[in-house]
């Protein structure tokens, strides 16, 4: 199994199709996507012995990380809750949360797993202006040049509930889920998203089309891949 973010399904088939062609007729491959995930790619094989079955699975993998290694985020089935547990499990670091968009379903996914409490402080679910400027201490003047979805505000809201909370990271969406609320310079299924850190604040955009739910599932699950790639890279250093 592989999970693979960043590349709708059509893309990524088009991406690796070479790869895919060029494999032996035995090996089966499987497209699974989910909206809280991305791709999930399986190969199978049957019959023959295991060990060496596993090694023309793992030879076949190794074109695979090859053309489509910056979109694979793990080889195991998991999802980004697990996984950000696992890196964060042990390593004496914490995380939180500020949610506008997405209603506080980034914080109900992180604590779905089980010893979350070890590394999960809290969240503030700020969905109106006046949280974001009051309790997470955005100020006014942001909101007001730029607005509440903006790069500017969800780097302020990331910064605001790390300090809130004493977290080493912390993540922050703003967006417009939908169906209505958006304009030509802010469509529907735009979301900002901040990660934050002693070492930094970057933020990122991304724009979904798709119906309300299903896009707070993307705005969410986007905004874990990002605070996984943070984490990843500022706990290997």
């Amino acid at each position: 199994t592989v999970m693979t973010y960043g590349l709708a399904e059509s893309a990524l088939s088009k991406l690796i199709a070479p790869w895919e062609d060029a494999l032996p007729e035995d090996i089966h491959l499987a497209y699974l996507p989910n909206p809280l995930t991305g791709v999930r790619l399986r190969l199978s094989i049957y019959g023959g012995k295991k060990d060496e079955e596993e090694a023309r699975i793992e030879a076949a993998l190794s074109g695979l990380r090859a053309i489509a290694g910056e979109y694979i985020w793990s080889e195991e089935d998991d999802t980004f809750e697990t996984y950000i547990g696992r890196l964060l499990s042990g390593s004496g670091k914490t995380v939180s949360t500020a949610e506008s968009c997405t209603g506080g379903t980034i914080s109900a996914l992180l604590t779905s797993v089980p010893g979350a409490s070890e590394y999960f402080l809290g969240s503030v679910t700020s969905y109106a202006n006046q949280v974001k400027t009051n309790v997470l201490g955005v100020p006014e003047s942001i909101i007001a040049a730029h607005g509440a979805v903006s790069s500017e505000c969800v780097a302020a809201m990331a910064d605001g509930v790390r300090r809130l909370t004493g977290s080493d990271f912390a993540v922050a969406t703003s967006g417009i889920a939908g169906p209505g609320g958006g304009s030509n310079d802010k469509p529907v299924g735009l979301v900002w998203i901040g990660v934050s850190s002693d070492k930094g604040t970057e933020t990122y955009s991304h724009v979904f089309k798709n119906d309300r739910k299903r896009n707070i599932e993307r705005f969410s699950a986007s905004a874990l891949n990002h605070l996984r790639k943070k984490i990843e890279t500022e706990l290997k250093h």
